[in-house]
């Protein structure tokens, strides 16, 4: 019986693999929810948020995402995520800052795709805060 489990965060350009975890916390559309090594396989919707990992290491930020879930594993799929021990807070709020003034002078399809990277961008900023 193995007892830790393994993160995989995998984006289109890159990937991440965590080894030696007692735990995965997920930030599931339904609700936050914990892995535990030999879990059930699932599926799970992810909102943008914040993974957690047990014992204490990087916490990740997440755009969403798909999470599959094996007995020894969690394959995270988003379009990004971040390691949330590298983000430079005034550069975030620049980021915010311009994000807002190019929403101000798109037009309606654009400002959706804005939209989305504002909000996940003040989320971040709200948890990095906390």
């Amino acid at each position: 019986m193995n007892d830790t489990i393994t993160l995989i965060l995998q984006t289109p350009e890159h990937k991440v693999e965590i080894s030696d975890l007692w735990q995965i916390i997920l930030p599931g559309q339904e609700g936050e929810m914990g892995i535990l090594p030999n879990h059930a396989p699932m599926l799970v919707e992810l909102k943008t948020d914040l993974i957690t990992t047990i014992p204490s290491r990087p916490r990740f930020f997440v755009v969403g995402g798909i999470a599959y879930i094996t007995r020894h594993a969690c394959h995270v799929k988003t379009v990004h995520f971040e390691d949330t021990q590298h983000i430079d807070i005034s550069k975030l709020e620049a980021e915010i800052d311009s994000l807002s003034q190019e929403m101000l002078q798109a037009n309606a399809f654009y400002k959706h795709a804005l939209l989305d990277q504002l909000t996940a961008k003040n989320i971040l900023m709200k948890k990095k805060i906390l």
